[in-house]
């Protein structure tokens, strides 16, 4: 089924619209296949990678945006571009692909790709740490990155590499970092049901964390209503997409 979206996605970028398309649609995406259980997020991830070489539908960042730019000092673009001038790299992105090299003394070390939402950059892993991470190491998956560049910024002839320092899953970084949950919502919202909804998911998603909920009125006025001392929820991506489902988009944050 992959293959056939590749096929139409390919047709589209072309401006191509095939005769009678609507009478066809069902040649691209037979009946049957449409009655499947969808796959999960992980699987779907790992098919459009392999047949489309990019991230299609799910882009496994994009549940992370706020959160990496609160965490990240810069970005592979600016890094790229000579823009960042620092020295120490901080980023929140997904290793697309690693392997093993050796030396010209015969040690082995790594070469990890690294992507974010805007670019794509080469980093370069030595010794222990090498030794460690290659164990351990997974492609598709969202980590938080601290190296340093090996021009600084300086040198503009050079490709851009980065010298890795600390590599670790982005979740499990945010769920240590992270200080509170704010949860916006508007008065118009507020009833009954949707209170005791909303008491279902924070109870659902029980954890350390303290949280917060804001009640915006029209008059431009709010309510801030904090959770009681020992009482809280998980800094996850799944929290913030099982809340969201009820309060709105974004109106899940969580503070640092």
């Amino acid at each position: 089924m992959l293959r056939r979206a590749a096929a139409v996605s390919r047709s589209r970028s072309r401006n191509q619209m095939p005769l009678f398309s609507e009478a066809i649609a069902d040649d691209y995406i037979p009946r049957e296949l449409l009655a499947l259980e969808e796959w999960p997020e992980s699987e779907m991830i790992k098919g459009e990678k392999e047949i489309a070489g990019i991230y299609v539908t799910h882009n496994p960042l994009e549940k992370f945006s706020s959160e990496i730019r609160k965490v990240s000092n810069t970005t592979i673009q600016a890094i790229q571009t000579h823009e960042f001038k620092g020295e120490v790299i901080k980023l929140g992105g997904v290793v697309t692909e690693f392997a093993r090299r050796t030396s010209k003394k015969g040690d082995a070390y790594g070469e990890i790709y690294f992507e974010d939402l805007t670019g794509r950059i080469k980093v370069l892993c030595f010794k222990d740490r090498w030794r460690d991470l290659e164990k351990e190491l997974k492609v598709d998956v969202p980590y938080f990155l601290e190296g340093r560049s090996r021009s600084g910024g300086s040198d503009t002839e050079s490709e851009e590499t980065v010298y890795l320092e600390n590599l670790q899953e982005l979740e499990g970084m945010l769920k240590k970092k992270a200080r509170k949950i704010v949860i916006t919502i508007g008065y118009e919202q507020i009833d009954e049901t949707f209170n005791e909804r909303l008491m279902q998911k924070l109870e659902k998603n029980r954890d350390s964390v303290p949280y917060m909920v804001v009640v915006n009125h029209p008059d431009s006025a709010r309510v801030v209503i904090n959770s009681e001392p020992g009482q809280g929820v998980r800094a996850t991506a799944a929290m913030k997409k099982d809340i969201e489902k009820l309060t709105g988009p974004n109106s899940v944050e969580i503070l640092f």
